[in-house]
């Protein structure tokens, strides 16, 4: 599972290696060395194509990064990450959405696989300070939990189980939880009871209350279908 606590943050004495954004009239004004090191490596500025330069011992120092199309997705950008090698990186470039693009990063390291134990690839970015870091994790831990919850196999996730994950978030953010099934669910909600019948899995409504009583009130309905 990513976290995105982890992908923010280097590991110990891990030093950030650049990402620049390179454009086709960035490449043309490159000196006569540098051209021919992307030349060489078949390096044309390309949207989202990657070159990597060297110091004399051999290690990579900085890669250049080719610019965006103009109508690219903000999140684009982000995407570079499942392409780069394991190491700490930071862009050297001023960003324009650089919210949406370390949203992009953390999204693009996201895997679905709790059938293998596997290690993780640590791939990580260097915030610029103008980002909200905790905004930014609580977005992608959610996104990740949702993927979670939908990538689940529908043998493996039932009510019951989707139950649980909803109870686990409600304790971990102390929201008030409820459950609504068996009799109570036919008398309060028979409709539910009824299409959920389909199923030997007995259906449920589950409730969360989170807030001040004084805070003004806002409901959000929502349908978890677990089997087809």
């Amino acid at each position: 599972m990513v976290k995105a606590e982890e992908i923010f943050k280097a590991a110990k004495g891990q030093k950030p290696i650049a990402l620049r954004i390179v454009s086709k009239a960035d490449l043309a004004k490159a000196t006569p060395l540098q051209k021919r090191l992307a030349a060489s490596h078949g390096f044309e500025a390309a949207s989202l194509a990657l070159l990597a330069h060297s110091n004399d011992k051999g290690e990579i120092t900085e890669y250049w990064v080719g610019a965006p199309n103009a109508d690219a997705d903000p999140f684009a950008l982000g995407s570079i990450a499942s392409k780069l090698p394991v190491g700490h990186y930071q862009f050297s470039t001023a960003l324009e959405n650089a919210h949406l693009v370390a949203l992009g990063w953390a999204l693009e390291l996201y895997r679905y696989d709790p059938f293998r134990k596997t290690s993780a690839k640590r791939i990580s970015l260097a915030l610029p300070k103008s980002i909200n870091v905790q905004q930014l994790c609580a977005e992608v831990n959610a996104t990740v939990a949702v993927r979670d919850l939908i990538n689940a196999p529908a043998n493996l996730l039932g009510p019951a189980e989707l139950e649980e994950a909803a109870r686990s978030i409600a304790a971990a953010h102390k929201a008030k939880f409820k459950t609504i099934k068996g009799k109570e669910l036919a008398k309060e909600f028979p409709l539910i009871a009824i299409v959920g019948q389909a199923s030997t899995r007995p259906p449920r409504l589950i409730e969360f209350t989170w807030g001040k009583a004084a805070d003004p009130k806002v409901t959000l309905v929502g349908k978890g279908v677990c089997f087809d």
